[in-house]
């Protein structure tokens, strides 16, 4: 059984590895995400990446692409941009709860959050 969303601990994986494998789904979607299609990464960017999906919804327990993650894959920019912020402020509003300025705020205060919550 899956566990609540609220039980879950989000996984920090940096933006730039994030959007940039998630970019490269758009050129072919494989039927399943594991390590062999992130051969390039480090062992840990590839677990993280992995957290994440898991964490965003974005692949099932057997790995395999959820229609979010195919949606995302086949958007162009504009719609690839809109539909990742919804998904971010949907699974880490964490960050912004408190009125936090991402914008403006240090990796300390980023951290701060994440610590908070898990």
């Amino acid at each position: 059984m899956a566990e609540d969303q609220a039980a879950r601990i989000p996984p920090y994986v940096a933006f730039s590895t994030f959007t940039t494998f998630l970019s490269s789904l758009r050129e072919e979607l494989p039927e399943r995400i594991d390590r062999s299609v992130m051969r390039t990464m480090s062992g840990a960017q590839q677990s993280a990446i992995l957290g994440a999906l898991r964490f965003m919804d974005l692949i099932d327990d057997s790995d395999k692409p959820t229609q979010a993650l195919r949606q995302l894959a086949a958007a162009d920019e504009k719609q690839f941009a809109g539909q990742l912020r919804t998904l971010l402020e949907k699974h880490y509003g964490f960050l912004t709860a408190d009125g936090l300025n991402l914008e403006r705020a240090t990796g300390a205060q980023v951290a701060e959050r994440f610590r908070e919550v898990g």
